[in-house]
């Protein structure tokens, strides 16, 4: 069984995750394979925003010479075009360490814990999509707490996502909606039950 984890910033698919692996799951956060293939693409990502970043007076670079990746999303999370441009060089990369880890696991079950999992060609190796969403109010005070952000970049990486549920139902996926508010019993109980469903089904 592959099985995509996904929902919007803050809603708790770490937390959904960590309760996969202890079932037994091989799981794979796809935020880190995108620090990876950042790294993979640094010069060429560099090359193409350095325009930008000094017309808006910000600093790509790191004292090392080292790509500031918080600058970055300063500056492409301003304009839906400059968020196209970052994904055409690194999907490319994201997709193919997603699908190198699927065959390192292949007699495993596995979850790919991606936000945008669907803008890949690797979400067509998943038998079923579990999104795990929670209340706006509660997600923005958890990247408050969690990444001591400013209140309008979260508002602007929360609007990026509004229509994220609607792009996995777009797929004709099995689709599960999760809610997580916090509880972390819960949270297992109501995966539990996705997951009785999708053996059900064969998965």
């Amino acid at each position: 069984m592959i099985l995509c984890l996904t929902g919007p910033m803050a809603a708790g698919k770490n937390a959904a995750q960590t309760i996969f692996e202890q079932k037994g799951f091989a799981a794979v956060d796809a935020d880190e394979l995108a620090h990876s293939a950042v790294e993979n693409k640094e010069k060429e990502i560099i090359a193409a925003f350095s325009p930008e970043a000094a017309a808006a007076g910000i600093r790509l670079l790191n004292r090392d010479g080292t790509l500031d990746r918080r600058n970055l999303g300063k500056l492409i999370f301003r304009k839906q075009e400059l968020i196209a441009r970052q994904e055409a060089l690194v999907h490319p990369e994201i997709n193919r360490l997603l699908e190198k880890f699927i065959a390192n696991h292949e007699k495993s079950d596995i979850v790919l814990n991606a936000t945008v999992l669907y803008k890949v060609p690797a979400v067509r190796r998943c038998d079923a999509v579990v999104y795990i969403d929670a209340p706006w109010l509660l997600r923005f005070f958890r990247v408050r707490f969690r990444d001591k952000m400013p209140a309008l970049q979260i508002f602007a990486r929360f609007r990026s996502q509004t229509k994220l549920y609607t792009k996995y139902k777009k797929l004709n996926a099995d689709i599960y909606r999760v809610w997580n508010t916090g509880n972390l019993h819960k949270l297992e109980r109501n995966i539990d039950s996705v997951l009785h469903q999708c053996r059900q089904r064969g998965f």
